[in-house]
């Protein structure tokens, strides 16, 4: 569930989150499940993705944390569960609030990943409204009067007039700004920024290639490549139930390893390989179970 609610984005906003900060979310918003939770995130990870050093993935961790953004839990020695709060939209309701889709090509770009951080949330903030202008009107172009959207944006921001003209200007490389005799902004966004990336099921893909992953990594489980595509399956085929179940296939794979172990007192001489066909019934009986 690749979405950020604009809920999430005005607290960011008035937050005055740093661009790292803005990077951090993204990644944890690309594995969030339907209740705004990301499981195993792994800080090594976090750092290639965002271009972080050790000590900043924990000073953004803390930070956002400190601002009220998202809730950490350390659920194992190697990562963290984290929430985006107020992120949530495991009820149909959820989705009236408005939100940002984060499976588009415009946060892949290196552009972007470089910009400031005002810059990279009125690039957001503008997206939404772009799209709704545009489905509603059939307009391409977001048509907004100047002063109108210079007092928006200052007063969202905090800041200067002189400083939302210049976060504008850094937004060139994605978006077209037409000033129509120095009253109107037409704003598009160009090419194919606003487009989902490839692939027609690559979002939830991705969020199960991620949560196969943090599994095995959380029991120590090696390799298995074979068996990690057939569990991929499997959480493609209960897709719809696993929507509106929060179950924690960590805890599956690691029950799966107790009863596979079952006789085996020292855990150092457990064997830790994954058996899809038993993860399979173990899911299933959650499944049945939060449903009940």
């Amino acid at each position: 569930m690749q979405k950020l609610s604009a809920e999430v984005l005005e607290h960011m906003i008035k937050s005055n989150v740093s661009g790292k900060e803005v990077d951090f979310i993204l990644y944890v918003g690309k594995y969030q499940n339907e209740y705004g939770t990301a499981e195993g995130i792994y800080y090594k990870d976090v750092c290639d993705a965002a271009g972080l050093s050790f000590q900043g993935f924990y000073n953004c961790k803390k930070s956002l944390e400190e601002k009220g953004i998202i809730s950490c839990t350390k659920k194992s020695y190697f990562d963290y569960d984290i929430t985006i709060l107020d992120n949530s939209f495991a009820g149909k309701e959820n989705y009236g609030r408005g939100y940002i889709s984060l499976h588009l090509n415009l946060f892949e770009t290196e552009e972007f990943k470089e910009l400031k951080a005002g810059a990279k949330l009125m690039a957001m903030w503008l997206l939404r409204e772009w799209l709704i202008y545009k489905s509603k009107s059939g307009k391409m172009s977001y048509q907004i009067l100047k002063d109108t959207f210079l007092k928006k944006f200052t007063e969202l921001f905090g800041v200067a007039a002189r400083t939302v003209r210049s976060y504008l200007g850094m937004l060139k490389p994605f978006l077209h700004v037409y000033l129509e005799e120095g009253k109107k902004y037409y704003i598009t966004f160009l090419g194919g920024m606003a487009k989902p990336l490839p692939g027609r099921d690559s979002e939830n893909g991705e969020l199960r290639e991620h949560m196969v992953e943090t599994a095995c990594r959380r029991s120590r489980i090696k390799g298995c490549s074979a068996e990690k595509k057939e569990i991929c399956v499997v959480l493609s085929q209960h897709h719809k139930e696993l929507k509106q179940a929060d179950i924690s296939l960590s805890d599956i794979v690691y029950a799966s390893l107790e009863i596979i172990n079952a006789a085996v007192k020292n855990k150092s001489r457990w064997k830790r390989y994954l058996k899809p066909s038993l993860v399979h019934k173990l899911l299933a009986g959650e499944i049945r179970a939060c449903m009940l």
